[in-house]
């Protein structure tokens, strides 16, 4: 049996959030088995800096995994940079990661499960990325499932699948095109995919997720998720630099147990409406780009109020 896969956490400046993250990890029964590996960014502006050496000062005083790595880095690199280069860092080395951010509380079950489905899809070149997130689907399938849709809240891969993951933009943009996909990428009409990867194309937004997403999608490959989440995200509460407050985010249920069985390599049609759904009637669609950059200025006056009332209590 390979080696338990490491745990790669990528933190900034939010203390509070990290806490609930490590010490839900920490309730892992893996956890004192598994390599703890802190990647923290450093401060973007001088506002800053305060709270990203509250960070450093506490996942120094992390204990309960095999160990504990912190690599902290000397500039701001910002989030895109700093999971491509940690991911493609740690997956050299150990040929598998648990990718997870400071925003993610864990199921006690999910290191298990991470590590089951690493395994067991091992050897599966169309699966190409483990979800320990799921969104709210549908009741009407099995315990695990298969998406082209990539998910960054919380996941898994190995190096023979991250070694497929593509930068260019460009030829993202124009393979989706021309194999007239961008319904598809899109979930049908849940999300602006399409947009974000175009927004980045043109330089105005730096994002990694969509690339891997494109990546994956492009390849004809599959993500395995499970029925019930087994990660909570906690970064929608308007806090987060990006992320809108979402209630069903905040209430999600996370799974026990998720059982692992062979399943048909293939995307789950009844899942992908479950999710298309939910995107829609949750998550509001399919933004204009006029309407992203307002969401993106209301997000950046929440966050730096929400500090200022924090510093004040």
């Amino acid at each position: 049996m390979p080696a338990l896969a490491p745990i790669v956490l990528f933190v900034y400046a939010r203390l509070d959030h990290l806490q609930q993250t490590i010490e839900s990890l920490q309730k892992n029964k893996l956890a004192n088995q598994t390599k703890l590996i802190i990647y923290s960014d450093n401060a973007a502006m001088p506002s800053h800096e305060e709270a990203v050496k509250e960070v450093r000062n506490y996942v120094k005083t992390i204990s309960g995994f095999a160990s504990v790595e912190i690599i902290e880095a000397k500039e701001n690199k910002g989030l895109a940079k700093s999971i491509v280069e940690g991911v493609t860092e740690q997956v050299n080395k150990y040929d598998r990661v648990i990718v997870l951010e400071d925003d993610l509380i864990s199921s006690p079950y999910m290191l298990t499960f991470m590590n089951e489905a690493l395994d067991f899809y091992e050897n599966e070149d169309r699966v190409m990325q483990i979800s320990a997130y799921s969104y709210p689907s549908s009741r009407w399938i099995t315990d695990t499932y298969f998406m082209s849709l990539a998910s960054s809240w919380g996941w898994a891969t190995w190096k023979r699948a991250w070694n497929h993951l593509s930068l260019d933009t460009d030829a993202h943009v124009e393979n989706i095109r021309k194999k007239d996909l961008v319904k598809r990428f899109n979930i049908d009409g849940g999300m602006s995919f399409f947009t974000h990867l175009t927004m980045n194309q043109e330089g105005k937004l730096n994002t990694w997720a969509v690339k891997w997403y494109a990546s994956v999608f492009l390849r004809d490959g599959l993500v395995l998720y499970p029925k019930t989440s087994l990660i909570r995200n906690i970064g929608h509460d308007g806090s987060g630099m990006n992320c809108i407050e979402i209630e069903d985010f905040k209430k999600q249920e996370i799974a026990e147990k998720v059982n692992i069985k062979k399943i048909p390599l293939i995307e789950n049609e009844r899942a992908r409406r479950g999710v298309t759904r939910f995107m829609r009637e949750s998550m509001h669609g399919i933004p204009s780009p006029l309407q992203h950059l307002k969401n993106k200025v209301r997000d950046k006056i929440k966050y730096e109020f929400n500090k200022l009332r924090g510093k004040k209590s």
